[in-house]
């Protein structure tokens, strides 16, 4: 994180567990590995434990889909309900493209949203 950013930037919270679906209310955790470890109403000890268990779950074999690429693949996800990345990739290597489409909806959680008039470019 930036100077700027820590500066500028005020702390996200977020649900740990999240509505993932408006139709048949199925939840989903809602966490990155490169997200803080502090988990609400728990010690910072007690967060990171938990927070390492639950990583390691949903890390598991079991609830991974890995695409093997071949030229021309197009791959689309619900990113309300999974982890970018499960596994380490070698970003100097391979070329990643992503275009993004929005379906609106209703919004599932509550809290900050961010919006595109509030976003700002920083560093071009």
């Amino acid at each position: 994180v930036s100077a700027f950013e820590k500066e500028n930037v005020p702390p996200g919270y977020h649900p740990l567990i999240r509505l993932h679906d408006d139709r048949n209310n199925k939840r989903s955790l809602f966490f990155t590995s490169n997200a803080g470890n502090e988990i609400g109403g728990m010690s910072q000890e007690d967060g990171a434990v938990l927070h390492k268990r639950l990583f390691k779950l949903v890390c598991d074999s079991e609830y991974i889909y890995k695409h093997m690429w071949e030229k021309g693949d197009l791959v689309m996800w619900d990113n309300r309900c999974l982890l970018h990345r499960a596994i380490p990739y070698d970003m100097n290597k391979y070329r990643r493209v992503f275009r993004r489409t929005t379906v609106g909806g209703k919004k599932a959680i509550k809290g900050p949203f961010v919006t595109p008039s509030s976003l700002q470019v920083i560093g071009e």
